[in-house]
């Protein structure tokens, strides 16, 4: 702010002036609630929808997204998160299950730790793997790359902040790998991370950064960044370009909790 510049500039530069966003789904265990959220989002103009698995029996969630996919048009891509829920050997199983829906990637499914793991499933299926959990560091970003574990990262803001994204960010083009910038709960973060998928070539998948699936009346800025027709614009006031409020920074100060 004090160079009276956006900060994307400071990043690396602009790549894009709109950032393409995905609809996060969660909770919708039962296929029609489910169905009746992708409708709706589909209809705020999103084309890319994240569901979670992994928290029902498999054939649960084999059920939830064939229902989903023959609502859906094809042009409507899915992805599924399992928050490390499954063995690798469980993950391949319901894998070949799903495969035939058209899974644009499929996130950290089995615990962080395991990277043998991850390598496994990703050899086995031939749907992408994304990291999550697994990468927190350069050293988990290098250890991935190493095993040939994965086909994409997921960089949050909350990994470190910008520089250290940045950096896994740089790790991942040197290697071939793709990004997208996953979810924030608050204005200033996602701000963030908008500002980072604009000034990172090889963020190239839909971002998940913000949204009312995250933040909503507890926001501490006067002006939210706000989606609109499953994008959002790009910022280009100085610094991250949000400002904060004051009287909702005193009013909520000691009630925020972060659910990562």
């Amino acid at each position: 702010k004090k160079l009276k510049t956006p900060l994307y500039k400071l990043l690396g530069g602009k790549f894009r002036n709109k950032i393409p966003l995905t609809y996060v789904i969660t909770n919708s265990y039962k296929p029609k609630i489910l169905i009746e959220k992708a409708k709706r989002a589909v209809e705020k103009g999103y084309k890319v929808l994240k569901i979670k698995v992994g928290e029902l029996t498999p054939n649960i969630d084999v059920e939830r997204i064939r229902a989903l996919r023959k609502e859906l048009d094809k042009d409507i891509e899915i992805r599924i998160d399992a928050n490390q829920a499954w063995s690798p050997s469980k993950a391949v199983q319901v894998m070949r299950k799903i495969e035939r829906y058209e899974i644009q990637y499929l996130e950290q499914p089995v615990p962080a730790w395991d990277f043998d793991g991850l390598a496994y499933v990703r050899k086995k299926i031939d749907t992408p793997i994304m990291a999550d959990e697994s990468l927190f560091t350069l050293e988990n970003a290098m250890m991935l790359i190493k095993k040939e574990a994965v086909d994409l990262f997921n960089t949050k803001i909350l990994k470190g902040g910008l520089n250290s994204v940045k950096k896994m960010a740089a790790i991942a083009e040197a290697s071939g790998i793709q990004c997208m910038v996953g979810g924030a709960w608050l204005s200033i973060s996602a701000a963030a991370g908008l500002l980072f998928a604009a000034s990172t070539k090889n963020v190239s998948y839909s971002s998940e950064f913000c949204g009312e699936m995250f933040y909503g009346d507890k926001d501490i800025v006067k002006e939210r960044v706000k989606p609109q027709d499953g994008y959002v614009e790009l910022i280009k006031k100085p610094g991250l370009g949000v400002e904060l409020d004051k009287e909702k920074i005193n009013k909520f100060k000691g009630t925020l909790k972060c659910r990562y």
